[in-house]
C-alpha cells in the first residue's frame, strides 16, 4: 500500500489533549503513520499570538499531512489547567482558541490544504479512542483516493 498521507499532526491550545490522543494512533495502526503533538497549526498560531515575523514554505510539506485540531470547552480546560498547575500564558482562552482557528483558515488559504485533510474534535465531548478511530478512517480514505 502506498501512503500519500502519513503525517498526522495533533494541534490545539495547551491542555486540549494532544498528548492523550497521539499514542492511540500508534496502537491502532502500529508503525503505519507518523504522529506528533504540535505541528504547523501550532507554529502558525503561536506566530500570530507572539507577533513573530515568520513565513513557512510548507506547500510541499502539507501534501503528506492530516491536520487534527483539538478543541476543549472552557470550563473543562480551566479544570485541566488547575489539575496540572499549568502556568499562565498571558493569553485568554478565547485568544488562544481564535489563533488556532485562524491557523486552520491559513492552511486552506495559504497552503491550499483541502477540507478533507483537516479534522476538528472537541476533547471535552469525544474520547481519545474515538478521535483516533476517526483519524484512522480518514487516513484510510485519503490513501485510497
Amino acid at each position: 500500500m502506498k501512503l500519500n498521507v502519513f503525517n498526522v499532526e495533533f494541534d490545539g491550545i495547551d491542555k486540549c489533549g494532544k498528548d492523550s490522543v497521539k499514542p492511540y494512533l500508534f496502537h491502532l495502526e502500529p508503525g503505519k503513520y507518523l504522529s506528533r503533538a504540535r505541528g504547523l497549526i501550532s507554529q502558525l498560531a503561536y506566530a500570530e499570538l507572539y507577533d513573530r515575523d515568520i513565513e513557512f514554505d510548507a506547500t510541499d510539506y502539507v501534501k503528506n499531512t492530516l491536520f487534527v485540531l483539538l478543541l476543549v470547552d472552557k470550563q473543562d480546560w480551566e479544570i485541566r489547567c488547575k489539575l496540572t498547575n499549568e502556568p499562565d500564558t498571558g493569553f485568554s482562552f478565547e485568544q488562544m482558541q481564535n489563533a488556532f482557528s485562524n491557523s486552520v483558515n491559513k492552511l486552506h488559504r495559504d497552503f491550499n490544504v483541502p477540507i478533507e485533510r483537516v479534522m476538528i474534535f472537541n476533547t471535552s465531548h469525544v474520547t481519545p479512542f474515538e478521535i483516533s478511530k476517526k483519524v484512522c478512517e480518514r487516513l484510510e480514505y485519503l490513501n485510497q483516493n
